[in-house]
């Protein structure tokens, strides 16, 4: 069990567990997940190869030829979907395929996998998860992260974004699925 950093959803999550799995230790990270009952209803709002991304790197790919590779450059990647949230409650889900080429302990120098509620370019509310955290070294894993839009968000872009600062080995991403789901569809 982790011991420090931890949140109140993963205590909760873990307490009593004799084993942990990657679910659970999202939550490490995050404190919002989208409940079960609502996968069903998820919606794909934008999707992404990155076939055609400035970021794009062709030594490995999920599909495709190319994927979006953060190394020890410490760099930052945006993309960005429009929405039309009128300010009922959703929930959103950023799906991406990983491949970490090593694994990083520190949680400090891991890269980050993010999600943001905007208005213009006003920061709503963010969620990051480390996807080293939850994806073992050396395989493609799907990995995601969600985030709440409680009843009276008014929003009008949700950016997903890639970030290493730190971190001095490689991590690829490919495959990027942004998808909504409320309970009133």
């Amino acid at each position: 069990m982790e011991s420090e950093a931890m949140t109140r959803a993963y205590y909760w999550r873990i307490i009593g567990k004799t084993s942990i799995t990657a679910r659970d230790k999202k939550l490490l990270d995050t404190d919002e997940e989208m409940p079960e009952n609502l996968e069903s209803k998820l919606q794909l709002i934008g999707n992404f190869d990155f076939e055609n991304s400035f970021y794009n790197d062709s030594s490995l790919a999920s599909s495709g030829k190319k994927s979006v590779v953060m190394n020890k450059d410490g760099q930052r990647i945006v993309v960005p979907v429009g929405i039309k949230n009128n300010g009922s409650p959703a929930w959103y889900r950023a799906y991406v395929k990983v491949f970490p080429k090593e694994m990083v302990w520190a949680a400090d120098k891991q890269t980050l996998f993010g999600i943001t509620l905007k208005k213009g370019n006003e920061e709503i509310k963010t969620k990051v998860i480390r996807p080293q955290r939850i994806a073992d070294s050396n395989k493609w894993q799907e990995v995601y992260v969600d985030i709440y839009a409680p009843a009276g968000t008014a929003c009008d872009s949700v950016e997903v974004f890639f970030e290493n600062v730190t971190s001095r080995t490689s991590t690829y991403f490919d495959d990027l699925k942004i998808m909504r789901a409320s309970k009133n569809e």
